[in-house]
This record gives C-alpha cells, structure tokens and sequence, in this order.
C-alpha cells in the first residue's frame, strides 16, 4: 500500500505505478500482443486475471524482486516472469521472459466485482438479441474484437452461416465498459439494457 507523506504543496507528482516494493495495488487493464485481460493486484501478494474474450479468471500470487515481477497462476499450475516499466503514474510495460509485452493501465483501487466491463462473448450473446428485438431476424453467428484504434470499442460482426460462406447482418461497434455504441451507418446501439 502506497501511503502519503507530508510534502509542500509545490511537490504534486503522483505516487510511482510501481515500486521495489510491488506494484499499487487495484485493477490493471492489460493489452497487447494477444492479451486483453484485467488484473486484480492485492497489497498482500494475491490476485486474479480475468480475460475480456470469456470472463474467465485464474487465480494468480505475485511478488517482485527490484524491477521484475513474478506470478503463479493457481488455476493452470503454470507460472511468468516479466520486467516491469514504469511509464507513467498509472501505466506499466511488462515484458514477459517468452518475448511477449503487455500494456497495463490503472483502472482504480476497486476489485474486479466493482469494475464494470462486458466480455466479448457476452457482447456477442447481447448483439444477438438486439439485432433480433430491432428486427426479427436472429442470426447463429457473432465475432468480437478489439478495434484497433480505440481498444475500449469491440467491433461485433453478426452473420449467418449458410456452411459455404456467411452472410454479415449487421456490425456494431460498442463500447466494453458500457455497451453503447452505433451502428456501421452511425445509428445509435445501445446493448447495456440487455446487461
């Protein structure tokens, strides 16, 4: 747990993202080759990792040792080490030891049952209906994925599979953390009622 000093008013900078000592605890969004997933980091060295595509979670203990970063996911029997970077007050690079790097942004001192977001298969389910409740067509085919612009919209692409090829109904592009968005015309979409 970071704590605050008493300093002068002329020293405002932001307690670091990460220290010898771990890393502040609260949620992290993670992205980056491949990955899409929220950490839940605790002061007493527990955890979890909840991916975006299905909502699952693997239970994870962590510990530093002066700039890396050790887990054990506990669900997988499986463990990663990584070299953090402090970028900024509330961002972190971690380059793990197979090559991979991940890009965490601070989400807040929450756990994960406070933060809000909807995964991509739940998306999906919620698109479906949507499409169907605007137009009484049900489609047996949805895809999400990050944009690669703004990775906090999912483009959902509903289609048909005829078996041969498949045949697009309608994209929507919709915002992770509340569900609203629009269109491919720029129409309004609005999937949180459905949440």
């Amino acid at each position: 747990m970071i704590r605050k000093s008493k300093t002068s008013s002329a020293d405002t900078a932001a307690p670091p993202a990460a220290a010898a000592e771990g890393f502040r605890p609260g949620l992290w969004w993670a992205l980056g080759d491949g990955v899409d997933c929220y950490y839940r980091i605790s002061a007493d060295g527990s955890g979890s990792v909840t991916q975006q595509e299905d909502g699952a979670v693997a239970l994870l203990n962590w510990e530093t040792e002066g700039d890396a970063v050790r887990f054990r996911y506990e669900n997988e029997n499986a463990s990663a080490s990584a070299e953090i970077h402090t970028d900024s007050a509330d961002t972190l690079t971690l380059v793990f030891g197979q090559g991979h790097t991940e890009h965490w942004q601070y989400q807040g001192d929450k756990t994960i049952e406070q933060f809000r977001f909807i995964s991509n298969a739940g998306l999906c389910t919620f698109a479906k209906m949507y499409l169907y409740r605007q137009t009484g067509h049900y489609v047996n085919g949805a895809q999400a994925t990050a944009d690669e612009t703004d990775p906090q919209i999912i483009a959902i692409r509903l289609y048909d599979d005829m078996g041969d090829h498949t045949a697009a109904s309608a994209w929507y592009y919709v915002n992770r953390f509340t569900g609203k968005g629009t269109d491919l015309l720029g129409d309004p979409v609005d999937l949180s009622a459905l949440v």
